[in-house]
């Protein structure tokens, strides 16, 4: 009696959630069978900015794939009391061959799908299920996550593309977002800069950080003039852990260059032993990636890591009934 009592209890305890089913960084080979026609238009591509300066529109549109899943159950973007609502997040970068094997161009695409709750809950549910089955390195857990995105995709609505090109031998980078209406996009300012673009440079290497954004930071200048060597980084320590955390900063209160080059400032700006933690990748001064790849090396900031566990509570929230 006492057995079949627990096993009731357990069959309707909620399933247990771990980063991978919140945020996933896709395998480069598992990623090249996702390509970007699976969840945008041809014609929202031709919209942007060109990705590189050395690649063909055609050539980049055949390479680019799906390389990283977000399910975030309450994103805010705005100053303090902007509303919370439910969001998944795709991350696409031209995957081609390289000399050593598969690698990506530095360059990548976020779009932004408006879901419901209950819906992003089911599919976080699904693929935990399926990875305590078979584990996320399976042929069945990549069918799940690809079927599952899918059918966020049919469900959700397009509400925003995010871009970041490259050029000058890798060392520039333009960050741009648009709003999308259907298949059509719209400029719309870098928060708290009020420009179109916001541009940054990075010449350093692995041997110091020394990297400009144009226009620096309004919010955090204490960073910005530390990232270019005109300022202590002592003083900017503050403001990188702002950046990084979820709770100070969102899409809404930071411009992009600050927030995508606080990984390799934490890198350079940490002892040793601090660097544990963080991506090997990072160590490269040029690296701003959030959630990717840098060239064939995987890159997930510290804030997205931040991001991943805070999501990760809100679902298991969510499965208790509460409110995000």
């Amino acid at each position: 009696m006492l057995a079949a009592l627990a096993g009731a209890v357990s069959a309707c305890a909620p399933t247990a959630l771990e980063p991978d089913d919140v945020t996933h960084l896709v395998p480069l080979a598992e990623a090249r069978r996702f390509p970007a026609g699976v969840v945008m238009g041809r014609e929202v591509f031709d919209q942007l900015h060109p990705l590189t300066v050395v690649d063909e529109p055609d050539a980049l549109w055949s390479a680019l794939s799906v390389v990283g899943v977000r399910a975030d159950p309450c994103f805010v973007e705005g100053a303090s009391g902007a509303p919370c609502r439910p969001q998944l997040r795709l991350v696409l970068q031209p995957v081609m061959e390289g000399p050593g094997g598969l690698t990506t161009r530095d360059a990548a695409v976020h779009l932004f799908f408006e879901v419901r709750s209950d819906e992003l809950l089911e599919a976080v549910e699904t693929l935990a299920t399926a990875r305590q089955r078979s584990g996320v390195e399976s042929a069945a857990w990549r069918s799940t996550l690809r079927s599952t995105i899918e059918r966020l995709v049919a469900k959700g609505q397009r509400s925003k593309v995010t871009q970041m090109s490259v050029h000058a031998s890798n060392e520039a980078w333009i960050f741009g977002g648009f709003s999308l209406d259907g298949s059509t996009l719209t400029a719309v300012p870098i928060p708290t800069l009020g420009k179109l673009e916001h541009h940054v440079t990075s010449t350093g290497g692995t041997t110091r950080l020394a990297a400009t954004l144009i226009p620096g930071s309004m919010m955090e200048p204490a960073f910005s003039n530390a990232t270019a060597g005109k300022g202590p980084v002592e003083g900017a320590r503050a403001s990188l852990d702002r950046l990084e955390s979820p709770d100070a900063h969102n899409p809404g209160t930071v411009d992009c260059g600050g927030c995508h080059l606080a990984s390799t400032a934490r890198w350079h700006w940490s002892t040793p032993e601090a660097r544990a933690g963080i991506d090997p990748s990072f160590a490269d001064t040029r690296n701003l990636r959030a959630l990717g790849y840098f060239f064939d090396q995987p890159a997930v900031s510290p804030r997205t890591r931040l991001e991943t566990a805070a999501s990760l509570r809100t679902f298991e929230r969510l499965q208790r009934g509460s409110t995000p």
